[in-house]
């Protein structure tokens, strides 16, 4: 009986400790600190600091200024992000066409207020000074002095089994494959939108939609930046993970310019487009990827229906790429400029960064010379970063 009585309480002593050894991890879990989100600082959750063991830098005081609602969700935080950029650029272009070499320093200062009134509200501001001294040609993505950057306010909560997330006012989007609506990080300004975002995920579903007026930079007096509905671009996205190999993608938007510099009047168009990416199983040391694309729209008055296949295989250090695409034999005209031009196009990879050491993120569109339904191009690409 004694023998019992002291396995028991053996036992129970073991699980005391296990529970207590939890309860100390859970409560280091939860202190540990946050990290700072270089590229969306408004993504950054300060709400750890409540807790006085999570507080290791000098100024954490200003990342966590609660709020009187006694909810460690409820604070206010202030931050500073500061990025200089030293670029030298020897007979760009090869040196022809009169391009002289240049170099300059490219600053870029960022301040922002984060009020969190709960877990489910943000009102984000941010404010900045962006400038190029030294630059002989100063463009807008160079410069904008003292101008408001962001100014939004988020909703997030669950809902009908997944997360809701809602964003209203001037912010940074990144859609679809970022060919029309990115961020824009490469240049000395980023891109902002004066815009309204839907995003709901459940698994693995995930809807997206938004509409949007692009900001548009000027760099001559404080505050000039501006958006007009004259120049509008939205979307809806819907996405299904695991459909077999890959994932299933569907989207449609709408981009209007009025007024359009070359045409020389409005522009209205429309694009859907269907993606359905792939990766085989391979070994370890080889990769697989297909994409099959179809899209269906209208340009200057010209229905538009076109296909497009890619792959990209290889084995440890090679890969090989090939890429189909469907064209047109008949021809239209372009704006005023009563140009014989082909509707087959090839369109390479998004804008990531500037093409100064990574060319690999141009974003083009060649004409295709050729009345084939299908165009074959062959061509040898070498990336220094």
């Amino acid at each position: 009986m004694m023998r019992l009585r002291a396995g028991l309480l053996a036992v129970v002593g073991l699980l005391v400790a296990a529970a207590s050894a939890s309860t100390a991890a859970a409560e280091d879990d939860e202190a540990v600190r946050p990290k700072i989100n270089l590229f969306y600082r408004w993504l950054e959750d300060w709400s750890a600091l409540a807790d006085p063991r999570a507080r290791t830098e000098p100024l954490d005081r200003l990342k966590y200024i609660p709020l009187p609602f006694d909810d460690p969700k409820s604070y206010v935080s202030l931050g500073l992000t500061v990025r200089e950029r030293f670029e030298l650029n020897d007979a760009p272009l090869f040196g022809i066409a009169g391009n002289k070499s240049d170099s300059y320093l490219l600053d870029r200062l960022q301040w922002h207020v984060d009020v969190r009134p709960n877990a489910h509200w943000q009102i984000f501001v941010e404010f900045e000074d962006v400038r190029a001294p030294g630059k002989a040609v100063i463009t807008p993505v160079d410069e904008n002095p003292l101008d408001l950057r962001l100014a939004f306010i988020a909703y997030v909560d669950s809902f009908w089994g997944g997360t809701l997330k809602a964003r209203v006012g001037r912010q940074e989007m990144a859609f679809d494959l970022q060919r029309f609506v990115s961020v824009r990080d490469g240049p000395n300004v980023r891109q902002a939108y004066d815009a309204a975002w839907l995003d709901w995920e459940q698994r693995e579903w995930r809807f997206i939609g938004f509409w949007s007026m692009p900001v548009q930079y000027r760099h001559e007096h404080f505050f000039d930046d501006f958006s007009s509905e004259h120049f509008q671009y939205g979307g809806v996205r819907v996405e299904r993970k695991d459909v077999g190999p890959g994932d299933l993608s569907a989207y449609y938007s709408r981009f209007i310019l009025d007024n359009d510099s070359l045409s020389r009047r409005a522009r209205r168009r429309a694009a859907r487009q269907l993606r359905y990416p792939t990766t085989p199983a391979c070994a370890a040391a080889s990769t697989g990827t297909s994409k099959r694309w179809a899209r269906f729209g209208d340009i200057g008055g010209k229905s538009i229906r076109a296909w497009a296949v890619g792959s990209r295989s290889g084995y440890t250090i090679a890969n090989v790429r090939l890429d189909a695409a469907s064209g047109a034999p008949d021809r239209c005209s372009v704006g005023r400029s009563q140009g014989r031009r082909r509707h087959a196009r090839h369109v390479q990879s998004a804008v990531s960064e500037r093409l100064l050491l990574h060319p690999g993120g141009l974003h083009g569109v060649r004409e295709s010379d050729s009345s084939e339904a299908l165009t074959h191009r062959q061509a040898d690409r070498r990336t220094w970063r």
